[in-house]
């Protein structure tokens, strides 16, 4: 796999580091250099000067001979991507990595699917960077007089032409030639080829963990010159495939063509987004129409996002009788489009994260629709078969760029909850804190942030009734806003679980006879006693009573840092007591469960297979030792976090993987988790009898 795109960095540094660990990167202000570097976690690499470029990754396949022989620095390390996404960015910036949380990827922070895993990663610098500017510096050769001694009869690249046009001293004997550029190239004096603008300046090489010796950074950056040298023969560069850089361009504007004006770039035509089908019709909006500008849409989109942070959006817009309207969006926007007689349906591709920044573009089109035309706006998951309580739908009739919606789901919204809600929303723009109600809502809204798995990291800091994220205020404060939201408004967008729907579970459940905390308690006798077959009755963990539905997303959210998916919730037929949500990924190695009991706190678990039969669990149940006889290995953290439970259970898996066993793969369905919990479970029971 090869894939080259442009990033833009005013740092000087560029980080590379898988999406599984942006929350917690966010929540340390990505101040913990050494340890995310330790821990193969994130490659931190220095630059010389804010420099943006074309970088390449190239995974799972050989290096080009053209990429072995150019490179000038290269460092070697690891880097674990568990999740597949590899995230390159400008940098190593909470702020750059809050927007691409909200927003998705951009210019300064670049997306690239990779298969899941733990890879050997080589970082090359080439010359057409600023790195390679400084550090030419180095060499006793003039850059210019270095190709015109091995290359005499070649036109100058348009990179090295670029260079020499900014330092025509680089090419001695030839300055005045370079600082008259166009007049040069017209009389023959110099010759520039022009043919390939944009050069590759740094290459990322994924490939197979192996023996070779590795980098070591200092305070977890890499340096600029790691195994700086000088190429043979004077490399020519790399020509970048699909990505684009200004900077030659520039240079050479003399010798190139003027480009004609884009009057826009019409959205393609594909098929309406899944999303628009999830959702049931909206009902009229108890207290009357909420009438709010177009471009107010962001601040709707918003209120999902305090509700469920992974849904996705998409629109219907119905025209007048004889009118026409078409969305008009940036040329690297995905969107979808269908057009049904008088009907325009919108959407984008599915991302990771609400893209706000393309909502606020479409706005731009929203802006000319006819008047009297009916925008119907949907929120929903579609990797989510339940409703959540992000899934909302608004719908109103746009007059002079202003749309009155008239209606709304969930049938629970008020016209004064979502006036509140659009107010908080401005507050939380404005950026200079929310403000509580009264003394006793801060003081309670204080104490929850204390116990909140991700706030509590950040800290809120209160003055009066003000309160606002101690740390970067705009790069957390939309979550602060977030948590008050679920503190005032739960009843009018139901984030309470429905106890109606409780009971008809527990009914379902009713029957089963052991409970799976005795199941899974480190006692062995209990285990033998317990006589576990694996079979299971599927469930929803958001109906079964006693979970906070709060914390259990915020236990989703630190399982997907991690790489790990809820893959479904069961209730295993030998204990009916204790609901089980089960997570994994293909290709991971490793399987988590949340196992939470009727009316009490929940237990992680952590489990990995390995090819000598062995298995190593990591828990936050207390007590939890090794069972030598059925080589069940198992460590102990109460009460940490999802992210410190992942760190032990890599750390007892490297442990492990160092006595020769190699740890398995998994299957990311519930019934291949299902089987595991048996196979352990008769594991010990054979221990036993022996």
């Amino acid at each position: 796999m090869r894939h080259d795109a442009y990033l833009s960095n005013d740092s000087g540094g560029m980080s590379l580091l898988s999406s599984s660990i942006v929350d917690r990167a966010i929540a340390d202000g990505c101040r913990s250099h050494e340890s995310f570097s330790a821990a193969h976690e994130a490659v931190l690499v220095a630059l010389e000067g804010d420099d943006s470029f074309i970088v390449r990754v190239v995974a799972d396949e050989p290096l080009t001979d053209e990429e072995e022989a150019q490179w000038i620095c290269r460092i070697r390390t690891r880097l674990r991507i568990p999740c597949g996404r590899l995230l390159i960015c400008g940098g190593f910036d909470p702020r750059s990595l809050a927007d691409y949380r909200e927003n998705g990827p951009g210019e300064s922070v670049l997306e690239v699917r990779v298969p899941p895993g733990e890879y050997r990663v080589d970082v090359y610098t080439h010359l057409t960077t600023m790195t390679g500017r400084i550090l030419r510096d180095r060499w006793d050769e003039k850059i210019g007089a270095w190709f015109r001694r091995e290359h005499k009869r070649k036109a100058f690249p348009s990179w090295l032409a670029a260079e020499l046009t900014r330092s025509s001293d680089e090419d001695p004997g030839h300055e005045k030639e370079w600082d008259r550029l166009k007049a040069s190239v017209a009389s023959k004096k110099l010759r520039v080829d022009t043919s390939t603008l944009d050069w590759v300046g740094y290459v990322i090489h994924l490939h197979s963990l192996d023996d070779a010796k590795l980098s070591q950074p200092d305070d977890g950056w890499f340096g600029t010159d790691s195994e700086f040298r000088r190429p043979v023969p004077f490399p020519m560069g790399l020509p970048a495939v699909g990505a684009e850089d200004s900077e030659c361009r520039y240079a050479l504007q003399p010798l190139l063509p003027r480009k004609p004006k884009s009057k826009g770039v019409a959205i393609p035509q594909l098929p309406a987004a899944p999303v628009l089908e999830m959702l049931p019709e909206p009902v009229a909006i108890d207290g009357g129409a909420v009438v709010v500008p177009v471009e107010r849409l962001p601040d709707i989109a918003r209120i999902a996002w305090f509700c469920d942070r992974e849904v996705e959006v998409a629109l219907t817009v119905t025209l007048p009788a004889a009118t026409k309207w078409a969305p008009k969006v940036k040329p690297d926007t995905p969107a979808i489009v269908s057009v049904e007689g008088d009907r325009v349906k919108v959407g984008f591709t599915q991302t990771a994260f609400l893209p706000f920044g393309w909502i606020a573009d479409l706005v731009r089109s929203l802006r000319k629709l006819p008047d009297g035309s009916v925008l119907d706006v949907c929120f929903a998951r579609t990797d989510a078969p339940e409703v959540t309580s992000g899934n909302h739908r608004w719908r109103g009739t746009v007059r002079k760029d202003r749309w009155s919606i008239t209606h709304a789901w969930p049938a629970t919204v008020t016209h004064a909850a979502v006036e509140e809600a659009l107010a908080l929303v401005d507050e939380m723009d404005r950026g200079k804190g929310i403000h509580a109600h009264d003394a006793t809502e801060a003081d309670t809204l204080v104490d929850g942030v204390r116990q909140d798995e991700f706030l509590s990291g950040v800290g809120l800091v209160r003055r009066g009734l003000v309160l606002m994220a101690e740390k970067d205020a705009k790069a957390y404060g939309p979550y602060v806003a977030r948590y008050v939201f679920r503190h005032r408004l739960r009843q009018a967008w139901d984030l309470s679980s429905d106890e109606a729907e409780w009971e008809e579970l527990e009914q379902l459940m009713k029957g089963a006879t052991a409970a799976l905390t005795e199941a899974l308690t480190p006692v062995v006798s209990a285990v033998v006693a317990m006589q576990a077959t694996g079979a299971f009755t599927r469930g929803n963990l958001r109906r079964w009573k006693g979970v906070n539905l709060e914390r259990l997303a915020d236990y989703d959210a630190g399982f997907r840092t991690v790489g790990l998916e809820p893959l479904g919730d069961i209730l295993f037929e030998f204990a009916s007591n204790v609901a089980v949500r089960a997570y994994g990924g293909d290709g991971m190695i490793a399987y988590a469960s949340l196992m939470w009991p009727r009316d009490g706190e929940p237990q992680v678990d952590l489990f990995t297979r390995f090819s000598d039969g062995s298995s190593v669990t990591t828990t936050s149940t207390p007590g939890a030792k090794d069972i030598e006889a059925a080589k069940v290995y198992r460590g102990s953290f109460p009460g940490e976090p999802v992210d410190v439970l992942w760190r032990a259970h890599q750390e007892a898996i490297d442990r492990r993987q160092k006595t020769g066993c190699t740890a398995l793969t998994t299957e990311a369905t519930v019934e291949a988790f299902a089987k595991a919990v048996e196979e352990f479970f008769e594991r010990q029971r054979a221990a036993m009898r022996r």
